[in-house]
């Protein structure tokens, strides 16, 4: 619908700077991919984000810059975050 549109927002991620992990928060009511891309553009992996609040482990991604980027239909602009351990 063309609220679900207005409603564009950025991805709630904290702690950010992450250390062991990070949280993103879903409150659009559904499921949906998110692309974590480094700063050369590679996709580092990709996070499936339930309802709620999605826990993600940092122990495997190397400290350093990354961009959080939903799937079209997810209603949430990209957010950016710092892993520093």
């Amino acid at each position: 619908s063309v609220n679900e549109y207005n409603k564009l927002s950025g991805l709630q991620v904290y702690p950010n700077p992450a250390q062991e992990h990070f949280v993103i928060v879903n409150n659009s009511g559904k499921a949906f991919g998110v692309d974590m891309h480094n700063l050369l553009g590679q996709k580092i992996k990709t996070i499936t984000v339930k309802e709620g609040n999605n826990y993600i482990d940092t122990k495997t991604i190397a400290d350093g810059v990354y961009y959080l980027i939903p799937s079209d239909n997810a209603g949430y602009n990209a957010a950016k975050i710092v892993i520093r351990k």
